[in-house]
């Protein structure tokens, strides 16, 4: 009877420690479970910030081409001024030599008369 108590004893005993040792891995599971919520968060809000900056991204490329496509515009337009104001340098130049044959002309019809 003896050894049936000892051995009931024992076996509440390590009942006792099973029971404690299933209480710290209860625990260790809920703060796993805590601990994988939170990264889940985490995860979410900088999911959610990389969208973001992607959409940022991709609107400054946006932003680029656009400028890119404007500065382009603007280098056709000077060098068609830079065209043009020579064509004018140009038509200047003809213009005053005709001026000048045309004084020279008068000076000597001048002279003749």
């Amino acid at each position: 009877l003896q050894i049936e108590v000892r051995a009931a004893e024992t076996a509440r005993d390590e009942l006792r420690v099973l029971s404690a040792e299933m209480d710290k891995m209860d625990k260790v599971i809920v703060k796993l479970q805590s601990d994988s919520s939170t990264l889940k968060e985490k995860i979410k809000l900088k999911s959610e910030v990389i969208r973001r900056q992607e959409a940022t991204v991709t609107e400054l490329r946006s932003r680029c081409v656009e400028c890119e496509q404007q500065l382009l515009a603007s280098k056709e337009v000077a060098q068609s001024t830079a065209s043009q104001i020579e064509s004018l340098k140009q038509q200047l130049q003809e213009a005053q030599g005709r001026i000048r044959e045309s004084n020279d002309v008068i000076a000597k019809n001048k002279d003749i008369i």
